[in-house]
């Protein structure tokens, strides 16, 4: 074999050896680029697609403010279309009447329809002095009904109203509870 047959096969195993290494080195760069995205989400935990902290929204309607939700966190899932929210502050803001407030430690808030469920220690006060004590609330937005299955128990002045399951139309002022109704009435001195 003359020299220039040599050097031709030299450059040739060294670019063969160059590409190959170039090949495996961009190859371990890939993998291990999305190998790490992998385990920051996997640490993070994520289940949801997006989280937030110290939230307030405002539903208004011809410049009127409907409701106002404050909440602790959020999270998001937008193929349910639903929002998760922690220790939930829900106004009401009902024409011609007190604004009514609702307190709750969890709550579900539909994105698409703006229904909402609110549980855990649910307590909701007016300005003119009730208060109403439950475990859940449901608010359906196009009605303006808030309801529930639990007991409750309704309270002013020295009066509680207990029985269990909840019907209220908050433009109409209508108020119902369903069944095993009982009224305390409690010393004042």
């Amino acid at each position: 074999m003359d020299m220039i047959s040599i050097f031709k096969i030299r450059v040739f195993l060294i670019l063969i050896i160059f590409l190959s290494l170039f090949s495996l080195a961009f190859y371990f760069v890939k993998n291990f680029t999305q190998r790490e995205i992998n385990l920051k989400f996997k640490d993070i935990n994520i289940k949801s697609d997006l989280k937030l902290q110290k939230v307030h929204v405002i539903e208004k309607k011809r410049d009127r403010k409907e409701w106002e939700l404050e909440a602790d966190s959020t999270e998001m899932f937008n193929k349910e279309n639903i929002t998760i929210l922690k220790n939930v502050r829900l106004k009401f803001f009902p024409e011609n009447r007190e604004e009514i407030t609702v307190v709750g430690k969890k709550g579900k808030f539909n994105n698409n329809t703006k229904n909402m469920e609110i549980y855990g220690n649910v307590v909701v006060s007016s300005n003119d002095g009730y208060s109403l004590k439950t475990n859940s609330l449901r608010f359906t937005s196009s009605t303006k009904v808030v309801e529930t299955d639990d007991p409750v128990e309704i309270s002013k002045d020295g009066l509680s109203i207990i029985g269990k399951g909840l019907f209220s139309q908050l433009d109409k002022q209508k108020l119902e509870i369903k069944r095993d109704v009982k009224a305390i009435l409690h010393h004042l001195n």
